[in-house]
């Protein structure tokens, strides 16, 4: 009978995995990166330390490095056995870059292609296929796609705009490929939101590239909405551990399905989403993600979706956070 070992990660590569990933996450204070490694991080808090399940939850960029650190330092170490030491980068470092507009506000912004699509509603952070048939959308995209640009790999997509304000999401490609329908198949990496200024339609091609365009975030709140959001994100994380383990599924791997649950509260509001918002309603996505513009308001509808689910549960009574 064939036997398998398992082999043991050495010391120096869990020590650069760790500095990788810790770039990666701008030193913890993005752990939503880590949506490869998530659920490893959270099994072994719970574990090694006795927590709570919610309070395994990094709170604190401090909180996330000491986590991620002790994690690569355990000899149980063992999400790399039978495969080389760095295929957990890859998808960190897309993760991030997709996310390097909401990141890096200053960056400099490319003109990009503009695709315009009404049957998507895209959320931050989140992985989508769609498809085009549309032969000038098609065409515009390839010629883009094939680039040798840095850029290449980046476009915008927003509704019709004749249908709602000029809001777009910028999106990363991971992958495209041509059916035998002559359909072109895009998997893609959802990032920030963005509000185009500036667009124009080339004349000869038809497709569309916005020239001009600004990072999207949610209006200042006062210190008092900040507290109540930081309330908010942690009695969210306590609903969703209530919640999750009686739908037939692990908890880690669940809670932790769209990475670490973010620090920054507007980034939170957007995972949290995740969790209430079927992929196929695409109008309440877009409405959430870019007609609302509140963070608080973005967080009430998540605990009001999630306590409706915790009084259908029998036995279990909830208490409003305003209450």
């Amino acid at each position: 009978m064939a036997t398998t070992t398992t082999r043991k990660v050495p010391p120096q590569v869990g020590r650069v995995l760790y500095r990788s990933c810790l770039r990666a996450s701008r030193n913890g204070r993005f752990p939503e990166v880590f949506s490869s490694i998530g659920a490893d991080v959270y099994n072994f808090q719970v574990s090694a330390e006795n927590d709570h399940p919610t309070l395994a939850m990094p709170s604190t960029s401090v909180h996330v490095r000491q986590r991620l650190k002790a994690w690569f330092q355990s000899p149980r170490l063992d999400i790399l056995q039978g495969a080389s030491p760095f295929r957990v980068l890859p998808e960190i470092l897309q993760q991030a870059d997709a996310l390097k507009l909401q990141t890096d506000p200053r960056a400099a912004k490319p003109s990009l292609l503009l695709l315009e699509n009404n049957s998507i509603g895209a959320l931050t952070g989140e992985y989508l296929q769609f498809s085009l048939s549309d032969q000038v959308q098609i065409d515009a995209f390839l010629d883009v796609a094939t680039s040798r640009d840095d850029e290449a790999s980046r476009f915008l997509l927003r509704r019709d705009k004749g249908e709602t304000c000029n809001t777009a999401m910028e999106l990363k490609v991971l992958s495209h490929r041509m059916t035998n329908d002559h359909n072109l198949v895009i998997a893609c990496l959802a990032g920030s939101r963005v509000k185009v200024d500036l667009d124009w339609t080339h004349e000869c091609r038809g497709s569309t590239v916005a020239e001009s365009y600004h990072l999207l975030r949610d209006n200042l709140s006062d210190a008092s909405d900040a507290t109540k959001n930081r309330h908010a994100r942690q009695y969210i994380l306590d609903m969703l551990h209530c919640v999750l383990p009686n739908q037939d599924t692990n908890l880690a791997e669940t809670l932790t399905y769209f990475g670490l649950p973010p620090l920054d509260a507007e980034a939170f509001s957007f995972w949290a989403l995740r969790y209430v918002l079927p992929m196929d309603d695409v109008v309440s996505r877009w409405r959430w993600t870019h007609e609302c513009f509140s963070t608080t308001q973005r967080l009430d509808f998540v605990m009001d979706e999630i306590e409706a689910i915790l009084d259908d549960m029998d036995g279990f009574e909830t208490t409003s956070l305003s209450s």
